[in-house]
């Protein structure tokens, strides 16, 4: 998982993702899997115009 870094104090060091409550969760993981869908989608397209184009998603 990727943490987000906030702020030095002790209360909000880091915000770690997917968060802690159950709902809250739960959104983080559909989240997650529709970014690691969308990643496989634009590796997709970019290897369907590899030869077009050569600029990749995380550009």
């Amino acid at each position: 998982m990727f943490s987000i870094r906030k702020q030095k104090n002790k209360e909000t060091k880091y915000i770690s993702f997917p968060l802690v409550t159950p709902d809250s969760q739960a959104r983080g993981w559909m989240l997650l899997r529709l970014i690691e869908g969308l990643q496989r989608y634009y590796m997709y397209i970019s290897l369907l115009h590899a030869g077009e184009q050569r600029q990749g998603p995380g550009a």
